[in-house]
């Protein structure tokens, strides 16, 4: 069974650890294989019911916002384990996957190969990853400061995030400052925004139906460092309901748009204080199918961002706080406006312990006021202590 398969996957990362650490002075060499697992556990208590949890909603995304890590219910939980494979092959690829381990199913998150000798400062990457759309979507959950991504990435691209099968191409232009853009070839399989559903009066439309385009950019002045980008992305869009306002088959492309930010101070080795705010807007457009084969115009103008602090006060303590926010959703089905609630929004915050560089402790604490149980708004509070382990390397390693 595939539980069981988890479980030797788990038994073979330990197994290889041994062999792992003994060439620790040679890492760099050809073919090395690197392994690093992760794994999260939490205690959860929130003032809501487990049933009544289940049934909430974020009105205008029926198909974002999925339970982050899988903690529908409240008690102890295995989140998830995160077992990272890479390699060197030689001076010209490199290769990584990620397994994401579920107590009930295994399931590939990344598996690809990347050129790293490229001339012109170009580079290519292949196979199924994390998109470069925004600057957290491609970070994964035991990067996080807190238990699930940010409300408008969330509800926009949906729990998992933006990862697809395709093609990355990437250019460091030879400038002063460090500055990389790059754009994206991607099937389209993000259920919250680029669905392709089919059905007798809708036919799919074939891959690749999604493509994205990107802009990183570094600065440092002294003890200073800021991050920024701008990222945009294009897609088919089939489904078989519009949203729960209109139930009638929709076609169209949906349309998305992000800028971010990240400043950081560095007291010491130790100490950092930081700041990262982000945006994300998405634009719907096309059209609703009527039984007699007429058609409706639909859209959808929804949008919001994020504001992150971390205060890394001692090598082992750090508090985190987030607000985040829905400031825009708008909809049209036919001529006529859907009533939505632009005001979803969430507050965030926790006190981080490291007592080893491979433990971590988490305090975290919600307020939750962007959902709706029957229309009417339902906020709730939540409470959760998770212990995150990793093992063969930094948990800051970024694939």
């Amino acid at each position: 069974s595939m539980k069981t398969s988890c479980w030797i996957l788990l038994f073979l990362f330990l197994s290889l650890c041994p062999l792992v650490a003994q060439k620790e002075d040679s890492r760099d060499s050809k073919g090395d294989l690197h392994l690093n697992l992760f794994l999260d556990f939490s205690l959860t208590g929130r003032n809501i019911g487990d049933a009544s949890f289940s049934l909430l909603s974020s009105p205008g995304f029926p198909q974002g916002g999925e339970e982050d890590q899988g903690v529908s219910e409240r008690g102890f939980s295995l989140n998830y384990g995160e077992l990272v494979l890479s390699s060197t092959l030689d001076r010209h690829f490199e290769i990584a996957t990620v397994l994401h381990l579920r107590e009930d199913h295994l399931e590939i998150e990344e598996a690809w190969v990347r050129t790293k000798s490229l001339p012109a400062g170009f580079q290519v990457q292949v196979g199924k990853f994390l998109s470069s759309f925004g600057r957290t979507n491609s970070q994964h959950a035991h990067y996080w400061r807190f238990a699930s991504r940010p409300l408008p990435a969330s509800l926009v691209l949906g729990e998992e995030g933006l990862g697809e099968k395709g093609i990355r191409l990437s250019w460091t232009p030879p400038l002063p400052l460090s500055l990389q853009v790059g754009t994206e070839l991607l099937n389209g399989e993000n259920g919250a925004s680029f669905a392709s559903e089919g059905s007798a009066t809708l036919e799919r439309s074939p891959a690749p139906r999604l493509i994205t385009a990107f802009l990183k950019g570094e600065r440092r002045i002294g003890k200073v460092l800021c991050l920024y980008g701008l990222s945009w992305a294009n897609g088919k869009e089939r489904r078989e309901t519009f949203d729960e306002g209109a139930s009638l088959p929709y076609r169209g492309h949906s349309r998305l748009y992000g800028a971010d930010i990240t400043i950081r101070l560095d007291i010491d080795s130790d100490r950092y204080l930081s700041l990262t705010g982000e945006g994300l807007w998405r634009k719907r457009r096309g059209d609703l199918l009527e039984s007699d084969g007429s058609l409706l115009p639909g859209s959808a103008d929804q949008g919001g961002l994020f504001l992150e602090t971390t205060w890394k006060f001692s090598r082992r303590w750090g508090v985190n706080g987030r607000w985040e926010e829905v400031v825009r959703n708008k909809a049209e089905s036919g001529g006529r406006s859907l009533l939505l609630h632009k005001s979803l929004s969430a507050w965030r915050g926790s006190l981080e312990f490291l007592p080893t560089e491979s433990f971590r402790l988490r305090l975290e604490l919600l307020r939750d006021l962007s959902r709706f149980l029957s229309k009417e708004r339902r906020p709730y509070t939540e409470i959760r202590l998770s212990l995150n382990v990793v093992a063969g390397g930094h948990r800051d390693h970024s694939h």
